[in-house]
């Protein structure tokens, strides 16, 4: 059996157009945010997607209700900046008062002991505590607007499976995928 010039050459199309779209859904597929198994970078600091399972994983067994992936990668985020916010203004956060925080959440949780907790969990139970203490310093809007506009000003790219982060909307925002039709 041979091929004829005409059945060739629609081999070849095909064969190009399929390689073309894999090469596609590879880039897709892996995201961008630097890396394959990036979930974040945000001005140079890599949040892997292996630290936001964990630490979403880690928060989930302290906080019965669970917490969804997207509000710990937000938390992620922003805790360096809360942390530093708090530090400015004499209210730092210690590790030891985020684990301090989290043995009172296990045991809110009825859990006998507090889960081992990694960087990303402390990270944002310290970010929660200095949260707090900025709420009750004497002037709290300016901190936070400090805060707010640090935040604005970071360079942050988000995995397209996060979708892209905006903080005049809430911090992140989901990715419209036009050409999904939910109809």
């Amino acid at each position: 059996m041979s091929l004829t010039t005409s059945t060739w050459a629609r081999t070849r199309r095909h064969a190009a157009r399929t390689a073309v779209a894999l090469a596609v859904g590879a880039v897709l597929l892996t995201g961008c945010a630097g890396a394959p198994g990036t979930a974040a970078v945000v001005d140079g600091r890599v949040i892997t997607e292996s630290a936001l399972q964990r630490t979403t994983a880690e928060l989930g067994r302290l906080v019965p209700q669970g917490i969804p992936a997207q509000q710990v990668l937000i938390n992620l985020i922003a805790a360096p900046y809360l942390i530093d916010a708090a530090a400015e203004i004499g209210a730092g956060v210690s590790e030891a008062e985020a684990r301090q925080l989290a043995e009172q959440l296990a045991a809110q949780a009825g859990l006998g002991e507090v889960p081992e907790l990694g960087p990303g969990s402390l990270d944002v139970l310290r970010a929660t505590l200095a949260q707090g203490k900025i709420s009750q310093s004497q002037d709290p809007g300016a901190v936070f607007a400090e805060f707010e506009q640090e935040l604005a000003e970071a360079d942050v790219e988000l995995s397209p499976r996060y979708g892209s982060f905006d903080l005049d909307a809430g911090g992140i925002v989901p990715t419209q995928r036009d050409w999904i039709d939910a109809s």
